[in-house]
């Protein structure tokens, strides 16, 4: 059997397939079916990992007072709830989608053509208005995400953006951009309380032409209210 190099410890977890497959750091090789069992393996390989590093070095999860297997469990539930949040705003499923947000939830847009709202209440009336028709298509796939246990209760990421707006049959918009986010844990659920919004790309689309917004600000210099489409409405605060 192949050795593994000395003082290297390797928790390889494939989920999805019911098999775990695990490294220690004497080289042993198993196979783990339960993937508590696994998640168990993995936290003693790293407690141990980390014991044998100097005191300066250690893993955030110890800094904030969680442990390595309920610091993927908190990662885990703030990753499904930013999951909701796409899925319930293209959905249109509007209360639903209230509830991803604390109540003194705070939306920026400022950097991507917007403005701020605060409260949820208020931001989802908002957005609803803006997009509530059927006609008005949304897809929201967020990807890459930056999460990090501030506390047990607290923690904040970072999402890469690519959205499809379709404000009238033939007018939309295809952006890309990143999510810069808080999240609190109350009453044992993760919730949005800050969310904001930048931009690396935005471009209107249109049966015949597709049009990258930085030529339509230069058109559109002097406006009070900041980006608007042809039609006189905002950019997507969201």
């Amino acid at each position: 059997m192949r050795k593994m190099p000395a003082r290297l410890s390797m928790v390889a977890l494939i989920l999805g397939t019911g098999l775990v497959t695990a490294c220690s750091s004497d080289g042993t090789r198993g196979d783990l079916q339960n993937k508590d069992s696994a998640l168990s393996f993995a936290t003693t390989q790293v407690t141990g990992l980390r014991e044998g590093l100097p005191n300066s070095v250690t893993t955030n999860s110890a800094i904030n007072g969680v442990d390595d297997v309920q610091t993927l469990k908190e990662i885990e539930a703030i990753e499904q709830l930013k999951a909701r949040y796409c899925r319930l705003l293209d959905t249109k499923q509007w209360e639903a989608w209230r509830e991803v947000f604390t109540d003194d939830f705070v939306s920026d847009t400022s950097e991507a053509a917007g403005k701020v709202i605060e409260g949820a209440d208020e931001f989802v009336a908002f957005v609803r208005q803006q997009l509530g028709k059927p006609s008005q298509t949304t897809s929201h796939q967020v990807h890459m995400p930056e999460i990090e246990l501030t506390s047990a209760t607290t923690a904040k990421g970072i999402w890469a953006l690519e959205d499809w707006v379709d404000f009238t049959p033939v007018l939309g918009l295809h952006g890309h951009g990143h999510y810069h986010e808080t999240y609190v844990k109350i009453n044992g659920r993760w919730r949005i309380k800050y969310s904001k919004l930048t931009r690396i790309r935005q471009e209107l689309i249109t049966p015949a032409v597709s049009l990258p917004l930085p030529d339509l600000k230069k058109a559109l210099e002097g406006r009070d209210e900041g980006l608007m489409d042809p039609l006189g409405r905002s950019a997507p605060p969201y």
